[in-house]
């Protein structure tokens, strides 16, 4: 089951993770180009970067270095990107591995280690930020491997975090029914968003888009919310079939969302709210999206989910293009 997916940042390439803790890379050129030919596409680079799930995954640069993040079950590690190639699959050194800090209680005991739901990470301050299933965000300054900052104040575990680095906040999602904003430099909350009318179940997800004046939200109850955040106010609303797991904003057209959830549909959406297509996929149950404009005109659109296969669709027309296996 694949949990996370993510193209690079010059769209060459495409990387996959899930339950079992491997990181999957595929070039994308090479499995577009295998699919034409009726050849099965093949993986370039596959390693067990934790030995548990991966949930989220994020590109950072820290010092000049690329660095692809990953975020586990127990711990974060960041990779030196592109890949290092290691004689017999073994996976490559990582750059660093950071754990959420443990609660303590009485006589001295120590709490389970949180898991790492979603990262965000800011470019200008080099802080990476994570949502942790304690009901706390982190801040992690990459330069130093510390944590910087804590943020409090949710009432439930956190399912998603998104940064807005030009306004210094970063957006959290929770179970707890609410997403909020929080000032980075004082870890304060900025503001408590909830939908208008009654509730829509816990926040699973949260995207703020290039120019930072959006928010997209999506609730437990089976809705997208999309909020000014000048106004901080919710300016439409997106029914969906099932709860939603993951969004991005389209790289094809930046006015465009896409949300996958516990369902096989990728819904495509205007920001105003107006449904632009439904794509049905392999998997009955999708956890990641991402898209890229990078090798194809009009753009890929990437999913992943329960079933072994990653899909690549035509993000214009929504037809797929290719499957890669993530069979281990």
């Amino acid at each position: 089951m694949q949990l996370a997916t993510l193209f690079s940042p010059d769209g060459a390439h495409l990387v996959c993770a899930g339950s079992s803790g491997h990181v999957h890379v595929w070039d994308v050129e090479q499995v577009l180009l295998r699919t034409a030919a009726g050849a099965n596409p093949a993986v370039c680079t596959s390693f067990a970067a934790h030995g548990n799930a991966i949930y989220s995954l994020q590109f950072v640069t820290v010092k000049g270095q690329q660095l692809l993040v990953t975020g586990g079950d127990t711990d974060i590690a960041g990779w030196a990107w592109p890949l290092e190639a290691c004689a017999g699959g073994g996976a490559p050194t990582p750059a660093f591995r950071l754990e959420h800090p443990r609660s303590t209680g009485l006589r001295g005991s120590v709490g389970a280690l949180a898991e790492c739901n979603a990262l965000a990470f800011d470019p200008k301050s080099g802080l990476l930020f994570t949502a942790a299933g304690d009901s706390n965000a982190y801040a992690w300054d990459l330069g130093t491997g510390l944590l910087a900052r804590t943020f409090s104040g949710h009432d439930g575990y956190l399912h998603c975090v998104a940064a807005r680095p030009y306004a210094s906040q970063i957006v959290t999602g929770s179970e707890d029914g609410t997403a909020r904003l929080w000032d980075v430099r004082s870890t304060g909350s900025a503001a408590i968003l909830r939908p208008p009318g009654e509730s829509c179940g816990w926040c699973a997800c949260a995207e703020v888009d290039a120019t930072e004046d959006w928010l997209v939200c999506g609730w437990g109850a089976g809705v997208l919310t999309t909020w000014s955040l000048t106004a901080q106010t919710c300016t439409a609303a997106m029914p969906t079939g099932a709860p939603p797991q993951q969004l991005r904003f389209g790289a094809h057209s930046q006015s465009s969302v896409l949300s996958v959830g516990a369902e096989p549909i990728i819904y495509e959406w205007s920001l105003s709210g107006s449904l632009v297509q439904r794509i049905t996929c392999a998997s009955t149950s999708l956890f990641g999206v991402d898209s890229s404009t990078a090798l194809r005109e009009g753009g890929l659109i990437a999913v992943c989910g329960n079933a072994p296969q990653v899909q690549l669709f035509d993000a214009t027309v929504g037809v797929v293009v290719s499957e890669v296996d993530t069979s281990e």
